[in-house]
């Protein structure tokens, strides 16, 4: 749905589906907030009588969907809210609604402290439930660029709280976005973990298998370059990190076949800077899953089947990355599809490698820019490269053949 016309024209409506309106005049509503972002603040107190006089789930959740779309900061009462269904027992059995008051708290700036409030007290009842939403919340907050939330957890660590022991089965899941901090507050066995664990708790490994950490490495690597191929749902994203000053630059080709959606145009990139800091982190990341191996449980069962949320065969991932001191030594890791038992560990790796730079790409403030004919050439290099499966390969060379001969025109 878009809106037309002036906002003030429009605003008794809105403030009517917003008081009075049932489940689709919501979600209705809840799309036009999102497009008009901040412009919306005129409903905020609309939102909040409506929240506060109607617990049903759907108006719970649409409200926090508004709140986070206009973006502004929190008031009081509004930041009480999100803490509220946060950690309700509503939010503990329906993880989505807990995720979404997480990133709301964060994009409005709501502190943390209401949240470890309400978990050293006992809510939500369950303890996954709380990890899951101080999870939600941190990975929120970092995407945002604000850290407070992170070291409100290395804060409570030490102390003989309900929130310390969920900060120390959180903050080893951040992964590498964590470490520094960790490692300055003078906690290094949770950095250690971090930089193993992170990407991988989100990594599809069932039950019969295990990881087994690699040694300790004191080696500071440098990337020299970095590139990622991630295929899922029909979209296919194509990173590439090259050095930039200390830090590094990196760019995102984001490309659907015109059959399965819509995303960029095919002749726009993005890009952003890495800072060193991070670049150096992310470098420790990706040599601490490389030396992990991914192996069998003695004793156990092999099962590399997948659940019904798994992602089929249209899925693709590869990573490749050279250290500075050996430039010209390129690693990779990739998987197609529904792996073998032997194929298995490629995949675990692959899969975890790829989230490292979605990570990295998800806290980068893009800017975009105007694809050039040497963008386009590398592109369809790299995109004819064999996928292992001949049907999609033969199916995104030619469409990439089309954005090359678009791009060609430019000249």
């Amino acid at each position: 749905m878009h809106f037309r016309g002036d906002l003030r024209e429009g605003l008794p409506l809105l403030l009517w589906w917003v008081d009075q309106g049932d489940e689709d005049a919501l979600s209705a509503t809840s799309s036009l907030v999102y497009e008009l972002g901040m412009d919306a603040a005129g409903l905020r107190g609309a939102v909040m009588r409506r929240v506060r006089r109607d617990p049903s789930v759907w108006v719970q959740s649409w409200g926090v969907r508004m709140l986070c779309s206009m973006g502004l900061p929190a008031t009081p009462e509004e930041e009480e809210f999100l803490a509220q269904s946060g950690t309700s027992e509503t939010a503990a059995e329906r993880p989505p609604l807990a995720a979404e008051c997480a990133r709301a708290l964060a994009k409005v700036g709501g502190s943390s402290e209401s949240i470890l409030t309400r978990v050293n007290a006992g809510a939500p009842a369950s303890d996954s439930g709380a990890e899951r939403l101080l999870l939600e919340l941190c990975d929120a907050s970092l995407v945002f660029g604000d850290g407070r939330c992170v070291d409100a957890l290395i804060r409570e660590l030490g102390k003989r709280t309900r929130a310390a022991r969920m900060a120390a089965a959180v903050l080893p899941r951040l992964g590498w976005r964590a470490v520094r901090r960790l490692e300055t507050s003078g906690h290094h066995d949770l950095a250690a973990a971090a930089l193993v664990i992170g990407p991988l708790e989100d990594s599809f490994l069932r039950e019969g298998w295990e990881v087994v950490p690699g040694p300790p490495s004191t080696a500071e690597p440098r990337i020299a370059h970095l590139h990622c191929d991630w295929l899922c749902y029909g979209a296919l994203q194509i990173y590439r990190a090259t050095p930039y000053g200390d830090g590094l630059q990196l760019e995102r080709f984001d490309l659907w076949l015109p059959t399965r959606g819509r995303g960029l145009p095919a002749e726009v990139v993005q890009y952003a800077y890495v800072s060193r800091e991070d670049a150096a982190t992310v470098a420790r990341q990706i040599a601490a899953i490389q030396s992990t191996e991914v192996r069998v449980v003695p004793g156990g069962v092999m099962d590399v089947g997948f659940s019904s949320d798994s992602r089929g065969g249209d899925c693709f991932a590869r990573v490749s990355w050279a250290w500075g001191a050996q430039a010209d030594k390129v690693q990779e890791r990739r998987y197609h599809g529904i792996p073998s038992d032997r194929e298995f560990p490629e995949r675990f790796h692959a899969e975890a490698l790829a989230r490292v730079v979605e990570q990295l790409a998800r806290g980068c403030r893009w800017r975009v820019r105007r694809a050039t004919i040497e963008d386009c050439l590398w592109v369809l290099a790299r995109s004819t490269e064999e996928s292992g499966d001949a049907e999609l390969h033969r199916e995104y060379r030619d469409f990439y053949c089309k954005v090359l001969m678009a791009a060609s025109a430019w000249r």
